[in-house]
């Protein structure tokens, strides 16, 4: 430690941003340091990104500034790589200088939740943070699903995170201090120690502590990071419990299309032949009656909230069945109904009648939501072979485009059909 140390916390609304940064300056007290501690709290109660400076010394009483200066952090603790590069954070990073460790979970902010648009890539955050940080590294923990599976609670996760520093040597203060500042903050004091321990534990031997929160590696996965081929199986054997093994079926054949398409003009499968497995799967797998009644009444369902919760669990479904609900006299949309427990079993029924999806049977397939749906997998399936046939080098980056605007197009009701619309609109431009 030189002659100040400066440590920067970040996080979304709700995780305890604000309370590691308390715990982490009064331990420096306690320790004899010097401590500040300045707070942002922005939209926190609206799911916003959270923010808190603290500053260390060596002489206490030391007056300086509480605002971390631009580009003098040394250490990041990131409780979520989304507010890790939010611009504030990112003006206190040092390039070669902070060192970084961040939680991989991606927690959606309230922006992402209201704009289906902004889709959160988490292979693509960790190579800008990658960028922003610089020699030092970013070393990425998944701490929110250890720290739910060793404590029940995910919001633990920031001081398994400090744990994680302290015991790697980027915190610079002692595990004895941090344990005392834990115990005098007085909140969930013994699993927030036991959090802080596995914290630690997880940078001496992250295996290990892998194994005894029952995580493998295989769940931070996500779909940029799996390699193209895994993902089409997995996204074949969706479609299959989905519809039929013959939907399956299909979905490969579209994407074998736009593959060999795509070799013959580079040489390789890229993007293109992943926008297309990406969107055609999320064209094919709409959720209708059937795949929402299958959903629910899955035992993998039951299952998680009985290791959620412990009881007799109520569970209400709030729907809007089309055949079923009135719409609002203000807007026209329809309107959620609650359905209380009774109505599981007939969900577990109606799982079963999947099979009439698509056909002259199915009571649901003759709303406009449905006709829609249908017309746009056809549709897709459609463009995606003639753009293959004529793909070059010159059409590709718009052909990959098209290809994945299917995945703005997201949501339930009215807003997906806003959604279709602005597609729609984007997707005449990129033809042109």
């Amino acid at each position: 430690m030189g002659e100040a140390f400066d440590i920067v916390v970040t996080g979304v609304g709700g995780q305890g941003v604000i309370t590691m940064g308390r715990i982490a300056g009064m331990a420096a007290h306690l320790q004899g340091m010097g401590s500040s501690v300045l707070d942002f709290p922005g939209m926190a109660q609206k799911g916003g990104g959270v923010m808190s400076y603290v500053r260390l010394n060596r002489m206490p009483g030391k007056e300086q500034s509480s605002r971390v200066p631009p580009g003098q952090a040394d250490l990041l603790l990131a409780g979520d790589m989304v507010t890790a590069l939010d611009t504030e954070t990112i003006g206190c990073i040092g390039t070669d200088v902070t060192r970084a460790i961040v939680n991989s979970h991606v927690s959606p902010t309230g922006a992402n939740v209201l704009n289906p648009q902004s889709m959160i890539d988490s292979a693509r955050l960790r190579k800008q943070l990658g960028e922003v940080v610089g020699a030092v590294g970013a070393e990425f923990v998944d701490a929110s699903v250890i720290s739910e599976k060793l404590t029940g609670d995910a919001i633990t996760a920031n001081i398994f995170l400090l744990g994680y520093a302290c015991q790697s040597g980027a915190l610079l203060i002692s595990r004895e201090a941090v344990s005392q500042a834990i115990r005098l903050n007085g909140t969930a004091v013994e699993s927030n120690l036991r959090c802080f321990g596995y914290g630690r534990l997880a940078a001496h031997d992250a295996d290990l502590v892998r194994e005894i929160s029952g995580e493998l590696t295989c769940n931070e996965t996500s779909d940029q990071d799996s390699t193209l081929d895994e993902l089409i199986e997995l996204r074949e054997a969706h479609l299959g419990e989905y519809q039929n093994s013959a939907y399956g079926v299909r979905f490969r054949a579209l994407v074998d299309t736009a593959r060999e398409a795509e070799t013959k003009v580079e040489g390789a499968t890229g993007e293109f032949g992943r926008a297309v497995a990406k969107g055609f799967f999320q064209l094919m797998a709409y959720k209708d009656e059937y795949e929402v009644a299958r959903l629910f009444s899955d035992k993998k369902f039951h299952r998680a909230l009985q290791s959620q919760f412990s009881g007799n669990i109520k569970i209400t479904h709030h729907l809007a069945p089309s055949l079923l609900s009135r719409r609002d006299k203000e807007t026209g949309h329809l309107r959620k109904r609650a359905f209380g427990p009774w109505l599981h079993p007939m969900l577990s029924v109606l799982a079963r009648f999947k099979f009439l999806r698509g056909t002259p049977f199915d009571p649901f397939g003759y709303t406009d939501e449905r006709r829609q749906e249908r017309r746009r997998v056809a549709d897709y399936e459609e463009r995606i072979r003639s753009i293959s046939a004529s793909l070059s080098s010159t059409t590709l980056e718009a052909a990959t485009e098209i290809a994945g605007l299917a995945l703005t197009i997201r949501g339930f009701g009215h807003v997906k059909e806003h959604n279709a619309r602005l597609a729609e609109d984007r997707l005449r431009e990129l033809l042109k």
